[in-house]
């Protein structure tokens, strides 16, 4: 229940107890939160995509996308040794097979032994299997020098979006406003070039100074090219709005 300041004496009296955590008190940082990498601009490539395939003519023949480190996307070859531990938890009769190695074996059975029915289709507690948690702490008390830590305080999640969830009408405060300068160098590049980055300004970057982020995934042979193609449009906005 929402109370106004005048109803705090009344609210204890009652034994009514007022709201910690508002709008009003949360920290303004986290009021503002943004994930950056997906916007208005991935949103926008993924349509560009979509043209492509239809045969749209644009004036590039596929987008790159340089705005987040998704290295297999950009031709990184997988870790055999992670798809093998994989393939045979999904199905574990491989483990009778002779074309896995024996230490891929070892490790599906060690993680099927802590799932519900040695199966991976079977539930876990909301913050994960109890074993992958331990390896986990495990690994950061050792990347932290012998700092503790504590199974018990990780939260195993499917990746940073799933792990931060920011309400749904806080990414439509923004619409009808104004492109912010990074915003819109951001969108020409894309727009005409098929290279997709991500603007600065979610990265709260400093008043009055404009910058976009963008990965060097991409191979050799793309991302040479890439700089070029940047190179070239940062000269020629530069000449048109300078």
């Amino acid at each position: 229940m929402a109370l106004r300041t005048g109803d705090h004496g009344q609210a204890a009296t009652n034994g009514l107890k007022e709201k910690v955590l508002t709008l009003d008190t949360m920290n303004p940082c986290v009021r503002k939160v943004e994930y950056a990498v997906r916007g208005p601009i991935v949103l926008r490539a993924l349509e560009l995509e979509q043209e492509l395939r239809q045969g749209t003519k644009k004036p590039f023949t596929e987008v790159i996308r340089a705005n987040i480190g998704d290295a297999q996307a950009m031709g990184q070859t997988p870790i055999t040794f992670l798809r093998q531990v994989l393939a045979l938890c999904v199905h574990p009769d491989l483990l009778n097979s002779p074309d896995f190695p024996d230490d891929a074996k070892r490790r599906a059975e060690r993680i099927l032994q802590a799932c519900g029915g040695h199966s991976l289709g079977a539930y876990s507690i909301s913050s994960g299997t109890q074993l992958i948690r331990e390896d986990v702490a495990r690994y950061i008390e050792r990347r932290d020098g012998g700092i503790p830590a504590d199974p018990n305080n990780i939260f195993l999640s499917t990746g940073a979006s799933d792990a931060i969830v920011v309400g749904r009408g806080s990414a439509g405060r923004h619409r009808g406003s104004y492109l912010a300068p990074d915003m819109f160098f951001c969108l020409r590049l894309l727009e005409e070039t098929g290279i997709c980055v991500v603007p600065g300004s979610g990265f709260g970057q400093r008043e009055g100074t404009y910058h976009f982020r963008m990965t060097i995934l991409p191979p050799m042979e793309k991302l040479r090219p890439l700089l070029e193609t940047l190179s070239q449009f940062h000269a020629k906005f530069t000449r048109e709005y300078s």
